[in-house]
């Protein structure tokens, strides 16, 4: 433990050195409901109702669920973290760094659990720990839901590798992770998987056989499918339903035919993460909309990718790092639950990119083994540079204003990217440069806040007509899936 002193107090470094930025920040975008305008989690009368209903309940009563987010441990933490600071955003973004903190150094001891040597795993936990794709789970209050998830799921992992008690402590928090994120509900393969690949003799020789390991595998995770089936039944009873039924419907085939563009959009944010944004002008693919740019070229990288994957197939860390990579990143293919303009994020990858490092940087262990000193200078001068990124683009989740200034260039045919930024701009007072945002959101699609901020100029403008026919197209598209 004390020779790895070191390398968790450069990830102390890395990590509130790459976030500083955040730390000035307000409270943006879903914060400002989660968090200022919830009474659930502010009033503990109302924690037993907050913990009982999805992340949504505080917008009134209704017969279904708001949303399809049961997450318990996640409300428990804003309540917690309102009764610390209250409206005071600073502490609440000091919380974030920690857990982030935490979760890096949990990464770490998976990975030297894993036997992965110390400078190897250093370097993949401080990529990690800086890489900006992570800016929108750690800058955002609200991104909170994959710390609070990934930190008991890689304790899980950690212990499970043990062959005592500990091991039905990684059960709990398993159970945890769960309550924070619905992502949680793949780590019952993960630990099969890694109990699988891991579970040699003294020596090295594996004595039973891969029949005699698969049954082990099997028998270790078992229990923890065993939670994760409590868990569901759980969540469905809370919920009243598995999923809320959504506006808009992803066929199978345009599910097909969008899933390479998605997965080579993820594989460029971790390889290449220089256009950050809130949003992304990624669509469905429709057989209408197939073409080079849309399809065959990124079903190219993709099949690059699976080749490079299938190389390294009998490297138990890139096995293990795969696994982690595509089966947490697995959630993000269901598209009928995600908004049609949104239906990738940065934050998808909190987890999977710890596996994609894995992944990555064996592959290269390979070209460095001789040249240890090289090495480490290129990976000391992209841990510089990733760092200088994310604190430069955490700046950007310090106000609703830069947000959504980011947001119509990162997605500028997004209906409700300029809805967004045009009641910041209202909010600045900045009445005409707000109307013109919003007249842009109504252009591309009918949304029903753009309406309702489009009316309220109005009416400062005593423009009472105009007012009057916004409202009514506000009840108009109301059913709008926007």
């Amino acid at each position: 433990m004390r020779a790895d002193l070191p390398v968790l107090i450069l990830l102390a470094i890395a990590v509130f050195g790459a976030f500083a930025s955040s730390l000035g920040g307000d409270f943006v975008y879903d914060d400002q409901n989660q968090i200022v305008r919830n009474h659930l989690i502010q009033d503990p009368a109302f924690l037993g109702k907050a913990l009982t209903s999805d992340v949504w309940a505080f917008k009134g009563e209704k017969e279904a669920a708001w949303s399809n987010y049961w997450r318990p441990f996640f409300v428990l933490y804003l309540a917690v973290c309102f009764q610390l600071f209250e409206l005071e955003p600073f502490g609440w973004h000091v919380v974030n760094l920690l857990l982030h903190l935490l979760v890096c150094a949990l990464a770490y001891g998976v990975l030297r659990r894993f036997d992965i040597g110390r400078p190897l795993a250093a370097v993949i936990a401080l990529l990690f720990a800086v890489h900006p794709v992570h800016v929108e789970s750690v800058a955002w209050i609200a991104g909170a839901p994959d710390l609070l998830m990934a930190a008991p799921f890689l304790a899980a992992l950690w212990l499970v590798t043990y062959r005592d008690w500990r091991r039905w402590a990684a059960l709990a928090f398993f159970a945890l992770s769960l309550l924070a994120k619905e992502v949680a509900i793949v780590l019952p393969v993960v630990v099969a998987l890694m109990v699988f690949l891991s579970e040699d003799d003294e020596d090295g020789r594996d004595e039973g056989g891969v029949g005699s390991r698969l049954r082990h595998a099997a028998l270790v995770a078992a229990p923890f499918f065993v939670v994760a089936g409590i868990y569901f039944a759980v969540r469905r009873w809370m919920l009243g339903t598995v999923a809320i039924d959504t506006p808009w419907e992803v066929g199978p085939v345009e599910l097909v035919l969008s899933a390479p563009s998605v997965l080579a959009f993820y594989i460029r944010q971790c390889l290449w993460p220089v256009e950050l944004g809130p949003s992304y002008p990624l669509r469905v693919i429709t057989p209408d909309t197939v073409s080079a740019e849309t399809v065959w070229l990124p079903l190219l990288l993709v099949g690059v990718f699976l080749v490079a994957v299938w190389s390294l197939r009998r490297h138990a860390t890139a096995v293990l790092g795969v696994a982690i990579f595509g089966l947490t990143l697995l959630p993000a293919a269901n598209l009928d639950a995600l908004h049609p303009e949104q239906i990738v994020h940065d934050r998808y990858l909190y987890l999977p990119l710890l596996g994609f490092l894995m992944l990555l940087l064996v592959s290269f262990e390979r070209v460095f083994e001789n040249r240890k000193r090289i090495a480490l200078g290129v990976a000391a001068v992209l841990i510089v540079g990733l760092a200088v990124q994310s604190l430069q683009y955490s700046r950007v989740w310090t106000s609703d204003l830069a947000l959504w200034q980011r947001g119509i260039q990162s997605d500028p045919t997004s209906a409700a990217n300029w809805g967004q930024y045009g009641n910041a701009l209202l909010a600045e007072g900045q009445v005409n440069a707000a109307k013109n945002a919003l007249d842009k959101a109504l252009a591309i699609e009918p949304v029903t806040s753009a309406y309702l901020d489009r009316a309220q100029i109005a009416m400062r403008q005593s423009r009472f007509s105009a007012a009057e026919s916004d409202l009514l197209s506000t009840i108009a598209a109301s059913g709008s899936r926007l």
